[in-house]
């Protein structure tokens, strides 16, 4: 079952969210959840949550990592400028590491993938879960 939604730039209500999936789907399930993983870092509702709704279903948390800073981080530092960058992207990548592993330690599966391979991963994802015995 697919939801029928439409993309709108508003603040996530997760504990609704959650709720509504419960209602929608008594049967164990598979939820994929797009969002960023810095969301998570920053409200740490989000985790509990998804961990919450992973009692029930098999929830796959799937984020794009953003490849201009991944670049920035591999910059090499030739003056104080780059040497600021480098250091503010290698501090994001670093959050949105702890983000991701804080998602994971709440028992929920997550994607990490560059937008090119989003669509790929969360396949591959899915299908390594259901040859697992995911519903």
């Amino acid at each position: 079952m697919v939801a029928p939604i439409e993309p709108d730039l508003v603040e996530p209500d997760w504990r609704t969210c959650l709720a509504t999936l419960m209602r929608m789907s008594r049967r164990r399930a598979v939820v994929v959840v797009f969002s960023d993983a810095l969301y998570a870092q920053s409200d740490d509702r989000l985790a509990a949550l998804l961990g919450t709704l992973a009692r029930r279903h098999t929830v796959v948390f799937a984020s794009i990592r953003d490849a201009e800073l991944t670049e920035l981080a591999a910059r090499p530092v030739v003056d104080a400028q780059t040497l600021y960058e480098r250091g503010v992207a290698t501090q994001v990548i670093d959050d949105r590491g702890a983000a991701l592993a804080g998602i994971r330690r709440s028992g929920v599966h997550t994607v990490d993938s560059s937008p090119e391979r989003l669509t790929e991963a969360v396949t591959e994802r899915f299908r390594t879960l259901r040859a697992a015995g995911a519903p």
